[in-house]
C-alpha cells in the first residue's frame, strides 16, 4: 500500500485529520470533542478497546489507593460512555 503519511504518535494523527489530511483511526471519545469531524466508515471499521486499571495486589488493598481506582473507574466509564 501506498501511503502519504505515516505516523506512530496517536498525537500527530488526531492533528493530521483535524487538518484535513483525510481519513484517520482515533478513537471515538476523542474524536467527539471536535465537532468538525465526521464518522466514517463505522459499520465497517470497529476496534474496541478494553482497558484495565492495574495496580500491585499489595497496593489495591490500602484504603487511599482503592478510593482513586474507584475514581478512576468511575470516570473513566463515564468518558466511555460518551
Amino acid at each position: 500500500s501506498s501511503f502519504a503519511l505515516r505516523v506512530d504518535s496517536d498525537g500527530a494523527q488526531f492533528a493530521a485529520i483535524q487538518a484535513g489530511f483525510g481519513i484517520g483511526i482515533c478513537q471515538t471519545v476523542i474524536a467527539r470533542r471536535d465537532p468538525m469531524l465526521v464518522r466514517v466508515l463505522a459499520d465497517a471499521l470497529d476496534l474496541p478497546l478494553p482497558l484495565w486499571i492495574v495496580a500491585h495486589e499489595d497496593v489495591r488493598r490500602m484504603a487511599r489507593c482503592r478510593v482513586v481506582f474507584d475514581a478512576l473507574a468511575s470516570a473513566l466509564a463515564a468518558v466511555a460512555a460518551g
